[in-house]
């Protein structure tokens, strides 16, 4: 649901935008800006570490059963490549580091009492980059 409400607010600040031409960037440009700002407006962590040309290209949240434990995945993309970033409450520990599936590089690491988890047919320092770089945010004043 909550991305249906999304692109509806993303529909309609876009017309305005249009239609009051404050923007110089073409209607693609400015409909791809908002669309991640929305979607990640509800995300609480910092990413500080990406490589240029990656950018954040979807947000979501979701359960994981049987306890229904939320996790939330961040997509990552330079247009080629992919990567995702995973993180999820964590009471147990975890056991860090990087290894391959495959094509898959993944890296995990602990912060605080999350897990965070990412992974991508990229290089591994890529993945090691991203993964270092995840900070939770400062809370708003």
């Amino acid at each position: 649901k909550l991305d249906g409400i999304a692109n509806e607010m993303a529909d309609e600040q876009i017309a305005w935008y249009v239609a009051l031409g404050r923007t110089g960037h073409a209607p693609a440009a400015v409909e791809a800006g908002l669309r991640t700002a929305l979607a990640t407006r509800g995300l609480n962590w910092s990413l500080r570490r990406v490589p240029e040309g990656f950018q954040i290209v979807s947000y979501s949240l979701f359960m994981r059963p049987p306890a229904n434990q939320p996790i939330e995945h961040v997509l990552l993309s330079d247009g080629f490549s992919t990567v995702s970033v995973y993180i999820e409450k964590r009471g147990n520990p975890v056991n860090a580091g990087a290894y391959r599936l495959g094509a898959v590089n993944v890296e995990t690491a602990a912060l605080s009492d999350h897990v965070v988890t990412v992974m991508g047919e990229v290089p591994a320092k890529t993945v090691g980059l991203i993964a270092s770089g995840i900070q939770p945010k400062a809370p708003a004043p």
